[in-house]
């Protein structure tokens, strides 16, 4: 309830709440460790690098 003044009645009231909240479940294959966060301009962006494990890697095969 927005406090108001004695004998004034409002008709429409807004209140802002500058919070903004947002969870998610991560992927085992991301390193949540090394996450890096950018705000700039009223975007945010996120860094999430994956582990070194899951990371793809060439193999040699030889043709025997």
């Amino acid at each position: 309830m927005v406090p108001t003044p004695a004998g004034l009645r409002v008709q429409h009231a807004e209140v802002r709440q500058p919070r903004y909240v947002r969870t998610f479940t991560l992927s085992p294959d991301l390193d949540a460790s090394r996450i890096e966060a950018n705000l700039q301009d009223g975007v945010l962006k996120l860094t999430i690098p994956r582990r070194e494990e899951t990371k793809s890697r060439r193999i040699e095969v030889s043709v025997g």
